[in-house]
């Protein structure tokens, strides 16, 4: 699964980021990987993940 953020990402809700509580969302349904892109990911990152 990978979870994109957005500039509002580093939003601070209930003590978490929107990106760090998007990534707990995503490990409790099940995922077993995750991986948080942001405008600094390269492609071959992308890449390496897949």
């Amino acid at each position: 699964m990978i979870v994109i953020t957005a500039a509002t990402s580093a939003v601070k809700v209930c003590g978490l980021t929107l990106s760090e509580r998007a990534r707990r969302v995503a490990v409790k349904a099940g995922a077993a990987r995750v991986l948080l892109v942001t405008p600094d990911t390269s492609a071959a990152e992308l890449e390496a993940w897949a």
